[in-house]
Formats: C-alpha cells, sequence, structure tokens
C-alpha cells in the first residue's frame, strides 16, 4: 500500500494568519506565488494553509458571509491550493475552531463560562481577542458545513483542525445544560471540583464524551467527501489536564498526531515518545514557533543553534518537524525566516532516507500516563470559578522521571492505554503518582509483572477508579506489597535506607536521611514485601505552630517506622512503591535513587549502554527489513551553541546478530567497533548537535 503524505514528509511549515479585518490594509498585500516561493526557499515538503483563524474570518467565499474583507473578493485556498499541487507539494487546509466572528453575530453560540463570562471577557487574560463557541449549540453545524464546503470545492491533501479542544473551561451555557439534562435528567451542572465524587467525574466523562462526538461528526462528515484526506486535529493541549477534555478516543481520531508546543527540549522529547506510541502507524509531528514567546514577540526569532536542536531531537525520534511563523496584518513575511528554515531543512533532506516511523523503537522503560490522573486533589471542593488551568502532579511527576532516565542514558517511552496490549515489550513500567486508574489498568498491570516484568508505583497511585470512587486501598495493593493507612501532615520530609535498601541511598542513614520535599503516604508493608526505606520526619506540631525544631529549617528528627520505599515480589516480575513521588524531585542526590530503584527492575539486558553525558539524549531503532540499528545522539544543553562532547562510548544490544558495519550519517564514514557476542560497542566522534548512526548486521 502507498504512504499516505504525512508517512513520507518531514518539513513541514504553518504560518498563523489570525488577522482580523477592520483595517481595508490587513491581509491586502497577501500573495499567493510570494507565499510558494518562501516555502520552496525553506525546502518544505507540506504546509498548512489557513482557511478560517481564530478571528473567525473565512480566506475562501464562504457561503455563511465571514469572507475577510482584505482580501477583496480573492479565494486564497483556491490560488494556494492550485499552485501547491502544480508544484508537487502537499498542501493541508487549516481550519480553526475558534470564531470571534461567530461569537460576535451569534451571542447565543457562546460559551459561558462559571462566572456567566464569554471568552472575550477573560482568555488569555487578552480581553477582546478570542471568541469561542460551544460545540453544543449550533455552531457545530456551521462547523461542519464550512469543511464541507472546503472538502466540495478544493484539492488537498489534508484537514488540520485547531484550537479543537474545550476551552479550558467548563461551559454553562443553555445548550450544555440541555445536553446534559437530555442524557442524565439532571438540570443543573456541577459548580464544584471533587474528583472523589462519581457525579462530578460522571459530568467530566460527558464532556469528554462530548469533544469525541464532535470530532467524529467531522471526521465523517469531511472523509465522506473526501475518503483519501488525512484528519488531524491539534491535540497539544491534553497536557493542560482535564479542563481540555482530551482522551484516547480523541487521539484515536487522528490519522497522525500533531501538536504546537512551544517549550523546553524535555517538552519536545516526552511529547514525541507519546505521540508516537498513542499512532497505530507511529506518525506523527512536533510543531514549535520560529519566534520567541509564542509568536507574541513576531520580530524575535528563537536562535538558528535552538532551532536546530529542536529539529534534531525531533527527527531522533523519526517524527516531522513543523515550524510556525506569523503573517505580517498586510499579509507580507519575513524572507529571512524562510531563508534560515531552508538552512536547516537542507541538513535534514540527506538523513530522510534513513528516518523511518514504521521501524521499532528499542525501549527498555515505559514512563505510562492517562487523561484521567491529569487532575489535582487539591482542587476538590473549590468551585469552578476559582480554578485556573495548571498542570497535575502526574504531568510534572511523568516530565522528572523522563529527565532522570535521559540523564542515566537509560531508553525509555511514554505511553498510555492505547499500548496496553504491548507492555510486554518493556522491562518497567513506571506509574508516577498516576492517581486514576481503571479496572483494566489493574488488571493489566498485574498479568505484566506476574509474568515477569517490573513495575514502580509512587504515591497516590491507583487510589481512585476511573468513575470518581476513593477505595479504602490502593486499587494495586496486592501487586505492591503495601496497604494504604493515611498521609503525613508534613508536607517536607525524609527517607531513611534499611539494610536491604542501601543501594538507592548510598551515603544516607537514619540520623542524615534523603530530603522530600513532599508528603509521603503512611502505608502497611505486607509480609511479602521488602521495606528498602522508612520515613523521618520534622519536629513540627501541627496542632501548635510556635512549637518546631528550627526556626528556619525542618531537618529530620523523628525516626518512624513507617514503610518509605517497599519493593515485592509477584508471580515472576517485582514491584517497588515509593510512598513519595521520588521522581518528581529535581536534586541530583534524588535522582539517583530514583534511577538506583529503576536499575533494580531491570532483569534483561538492555538497548544500549553509555557513558554520555546528561545533556546528551541517545534514542535507538530497529530497521529489521534493512537489517540494521539507526541511533541517533542529540546534544541538548541548556546554554548555546552546545560545547560539543567527544569520546562518548556506546554499547548496542545486537544479540545473536553479526554486526557488518558501524557508519556516520550520511557521509558513511566507517567507524571502527568491538563485538563482544552480544553488544556491539563504539565510540562516537565529536558531537556538536546531533549524529546519526548506523549499525548494519548479517542477513544470514
Amino acid at each position: 500500500m502507498a504512504k499516505q503524505w504525512f508517512e513520507k514528509s518531514y518539513r513541514r511549515s504553518l504560518v498563523d494568519m489570525h488577522i482580523p479585518d477592520w483595517d481595508e490594509r490587513f491581509l491586502s498585500q497577501f500573495d499567493s506565488q510570494e507565499y510558494i516561493r518562501l516555502m520552496k526557499l525553506a525546502r518544505v515538503e507540506s504546509f498548512y494553509i489557513y482557511a478560517t483563524s481564530c478571528v473567525g474570518l473565512a480566506n475562501f467565499p464562504a457561503k455563511a458571509g465571514n469572507v475577510h474583507k482584505g482580501l477583496a473578493e480573492r479565494d486564497v485556498i483556491q490560488e494556494i491550493t492550485t499552485a501547491a499541487n502544480d508544484q508537487g507539494m502537499n498542501v493541508i487546509v487549516y481550519y480553526n475552531i475558534w470564531s470571534k466572528w461567530a461569537y460576535d453575530h451569534h451571542p447565543e453560540w457562546r460559551v459561558v463560562n462559571a462566572k456567566g463570562q464569554g471568552t472575550a471577557d477573560y482568555m488569555w487574560d487578552q480581553p477582546g481577542r478570542y471568541g469561542v463557541c460551544c460545540i453544543n449549540s449550533p455552531y457545530r453545524e456551521f462547523v461542519k458545513e464550512q469543511l464541507e464546503e472546503l472538502c466540495n470545492n478544493y484539492t488537498f491533501d489534508g484537514l488540520w483542525i485547531d484550537m479543537i479542544l474545550l476551552p479550558q473551561t467548563i461551559c454553562y451555557c443553555s445548550s450544555c445544560r440541555k445536553r446534559y439534562y437530555d442524557e442524565t435528567g439532571r438540570s443543573e451542572l456541577p459548580r464544584t471540583i471533587d474528583w472523589e465524587d462519581p457525579d462530578f467525574v460522571s459530568f467530566q466523562r460527558r464532556r469528554e464524551a462530548w469533544l469525541n462526538d464532535f470530532t467524529a461528526m467531522l471526521t465523517q462528515a469531511s472523509k465522506q467527501i473526501k475518503p483519501h484526506i488525512s484528519m488531524g486535529y491539534n491535540v497539544s493541549s491534553y497536557s493542560v489536564g482535564w479542563q481540555s477534555g482530551g482522551n484516547v478516543q480523541f487521539f484515536n481520531q487522528n490519522d497522525y498526531l500533531s501538536g504546537d508546543v512551544s517549550s523546553d527540549p524535555l517538552i519536545v522529547t516526552y511529547t514525541c515518545k507519546l505521540f508516537h506510541s498513542s499512532n497505530p502507524k507511529h506518525s506523527i509531528e512536533f510543531m514549535t514557533s520560529v519566534v520567541d514567546s509564542n509568536l507574541l514577540e513576531h520580530t524575535i526569532m528563537k536562535s538558528k543553534e535552538y532551532l536546530r536542536t529542536q529539529l534534531y531531537l525531533t527527527i531522533s525520534h523519526n517524527a516531522a518537524f513543523g515550524f510556525i511563523d506569523a503573517i505580517d496584518p498586510i499579509g507580507t513575511l519575513n524572507e529571512k525566516t524562510y531563508a534560515i528554515m531552508g538552512q536547516l531543512f537542507s541538513e535534514l533532506i540527506p538523513l530522510e532516507p534513513y528516518l523511518d516511523p514504521a521501524s521499532d523503537f528499542c525501549q527498555d522503560v515505559a514512563i505510562y500516563t492517562n487523561f484521567e490522573s491529569l487532575v489535582d486533589l487539591r482542587d476538590n471542593t473549590r468551585a469552578t470559578k476559582d480554578v485556573d488551568v495548571s498542570v497535575s502532579p502526574h504531568f510534572m511527576a511523568s516530565l522528572t522521571a523522563a529527565k532522570s532516565l535521559i540523564n542515566a542514558n537509560i531508553s525509555f517511552g511514554v505511553i498510555n492505554s492505547y499500548s496496553m496490549a504491548e507492555l510486554d515489550k518493556y522491562q518497567v513500567i513506571i506509574l508516577p503518582d498516576l492517581l486514576v486508574i481503571s479496572q483494566e489498568e489493574v488488571e493489566t498491570f498485574r498479568s505484566f509483572v506476574e509474568k515477569g516484568g517490573s513495575l514502580y508505583a509512587s504515591a497516590n497511585t491507583s487510589l481512585l477508579d476511573n468513575e470518581g470512587n476513593r477505595h479504602d486501598d490502593f486499587m494495586l495493593a496486592e501487586l505492591l506489597g503495601v496497604s494504604y493507612v493515611g498521609k503525613t501532615v508534613e508536607n517536607h520530609t525524609y527517607i531513611a535506607p534499611t539494610d536491604k535498601g542501601s543501594f538507592m541511598l548510598p551515603g544516607y542513614s537514619q540520623k542524615y536521611p534523603l530530603t522530600l520535599n513532599s508528603h509521603q503516604h503512611v502505608v502497611r508493608a505486607h509480609e511479602s514485601a521488602e521495606t528498602l526505606a522508612t520515613i523521618v520526619l520534622p519536629e513540627i506540631n501541627a496542632a501548635n505552630v510556635h512549637q518546631f525544631s528550627s526556626a528556619i529549617s525542618s531537618p529530620p528528627e523523628i525516626i518512624t517506622t513507617h514503610p518509605a520505599v517497599v519493593a515485592n515480589h509477584y508471580g515472576a516480575g517485582k514491584s517497588i512503591y515509593a510512598a513519595g513521588p521520588l521522581e518528581l524531585m529535581e536534586k541530583e542526590e534524588q535522582r539517583k535513587s530514583f534511577i538506583q530503584l529503576i536499575k533494580s527492575l531491570l532483569h534483561k539486558p538492555v538497548w544500549f549502554e553509555s557513558d554520555a553525558p546528561k545533556p546528551v539524549e541517545i534514542t535507538l531503532f530497529h530497521q529489521q527489513e534493512n537489517h540494521r540499528f539507526i541511533l541517533h545522539a542529540v546534544n541538548i544543553q541548556k546554554e548555546l551553541p552546545n560545547i560539543p562532547v567527544d569520546k562518548i562510548n556506546i554499547r548496542v544490544k545486537l544479540g545473536d546478530k553479526q554486526p557488518t558495519e558501524v557508519k556516520v550519517l550520511p557521509s558513511n564514514n566507517a567507524l571502527p567497533f568491538a563485538h563482544d557476542g552480544q553488544y556491539v560497542e563504539v565510540e562516537l566522534p565529536r558531537l556538536d548537535t546531533y549524529l546519526m548512526l548506523v549499525v548494519d548486521y548479517s542477513s544470514d
């Protein structure tokens, strides 16, 4: 079967065109031929063209009459799609769900927050800019009709729907109230957050179902007219948590996973790994702006070195890189941006023949995440009107765990329930403060460990089910070897090693234990379990704030027998439970302790070993049909340009395969290597920003 455009295109671009038309100059100088010329200058293969923007104005003769006045009745979509097709470029039509035009013309369609405000009153602290209409209102038909117009009248390769996730708030409009009543018989929408209240959680599942229903309708309507186009939705906002309404079913609506994320390299690698494991073809795209501060600074471009790092970090996951620029209000673009991106993309072209999203991602460890745990128990009992978007403890613990694994040169992935049938490919599964868990997940993790897998879990993991029921004990209690008793009052605690746990805390003791900047759960270890560390507490009297052992610090004073870290054998496998989120801690000694625990759970030879320094991330892919491994090494230093790194040694596991050659790509320069019967060992040449190596082996 022939590959679709998104399976073979790695160089992409999107130009933001969120331009109103109250001034006749706006977009009046837009030139389609110049637009295409700049895309070619940037060496772009596939690009997005705006049919509408968040201001809701159409760049084509839309029947609704919301056409941008500055285009003087031109049909920009026709101009661009025709020119792109003539040039052999892939063109994806961009449609924005937000619409200030519809918001202004149809007040009855508006999203209304718990304070009775429309989004133009408060969104992103920029009043007047953003009008969002509710997907339960008649606006849903308006969007469907505009997409049908586009599909009927133009030739293009895909549709990409932006701002599709719910607008980071619960909507209290009349359409939502009616739909909720029709489906549940309840006339009032919840006004108080409580993740331990099944009624509130049931309402949240309704919101997720509404989003899934809306996207399914748009996909079906579009593909009924154009069966072969790709459908993509911007999924990047999933990480903000429950407010966005994202779930696995929403991810499954996408032919490829794509999102705009303007953040540090850790977010790039985490996002790429999650997207890779959550798409059947592993077709993913990482988008980021070329301008600092998410395009707000407009003329200040990110450094070439920074963009190069993000580009190579992206392709080290076999992902496409999409850069985002913003058009000038009059419709022009800065040629300098496209010349720089052309230079960067020119570096990528000779590497593309070696990229293959279908190849096997070699990973020993997996960080497990689910959408249901992207919540914060500290929000319980708070009014919905008082809660802003915040990053969940689970997400932060996942990110910090990812950084520790990179620093330790441990190969890892990020997975969710989409990958549950493939857990056996990993040695260790990490559940970082995974508060909410389904019965299906419980049974899957039990089976995984029982068959010989290893599992690490921390803090609140499995205290709630996905229907909002708080259990008296951990749902994974039998597997983890601990039972829930309570929680420390202190939010600054310590862990002290036992004799059996000295390997994870060398140099620490009961008198001088390791700091944990968080609460810990008080648990009872089962008879089958081994306590590796215990809780030590500071001398603080919660009932009398004047009673403390030190005014400035909170030194360890109270030695307890409460387990802080527990190891448990279950079936043929093993688990470790940490009573506090050890993986969330960022100090070097804390990271080392977490990594020691993960290493103790590895029970087979790992995919690779390396002495690479912390700023270097290594990824490895197996291309079985080509009888080769492809290794990527990316230098991700905080201060740029990078200081080159010399003499990195890497050992790659081949098993019983016989290596024939190790080469640097794309130059094909051969490197000397050693082979001990299982591992190939090679010293990398000087690493500036990026190196790609191929390890070929015999097909016999």
